[in-house]
C-alpha cells in the first residue's frame, strides 16, 4: 500500500463551505463540509484514498467515464492536491427528517 502525507498538515488552511444533497443509496441527508487533504493512501483493492484534515477519509478514484481523476495515478499529481480542499460527507453527516 502506498501513502503519501503532508507533516505539516495541522498548518493548513480550508474552505468551510457546505454543499447539501441526499444521498440517494442511504437516504441520509448530507452537507458536504470542505476539508483540505493532508495525505493519501491505497486501500486493500488498491485504490487511492485522501486523508483530510478532519481525520475522515474519502476516495479518490480514477474510473472513467464515471469519475476522472487523473491527478491521482501520478505521486505528482496527488502532490499538487495537498492542502487543496475536499468535500467531506461524514463531517456534514445529517440524519434525514
Amino acid at each position: 500500500m502506498g501513502v503519501f502525507r503532508n507533516e505539516n498538515a495541522a498548518a493548513l488552511p480550508f474552505r468551510d463551505t457546505q454543499q447539501q444533497g441526499k444521498c440517494s443509496c442511504s437516504g441520509v441527508e448530507r452537507m458536504g463540509v470542505h476539508r483540505a487533504i493532508v495525505g493519501f493512501h491505497q486501500d486493500d483493492e488498491g485504490h487511492w484514498v485522501a486523508d483530510l484534515e478532519c481525520g475522515h477519509t474519502r476516495h479518490v478514484r480514477h474510473d472513467p467515464p464515471w469519475q476522472t481523476r487523473e491527478w491521482v495515478v501520478t505521486p505528482e499529481g496527488r502532490a499538487e492536491w495537498i492542502g487543496k480542499s475536499f468535500e467531506c460527507l461524514k463531517c456534514g453527516e445529517v440524519t434525514a427528517k
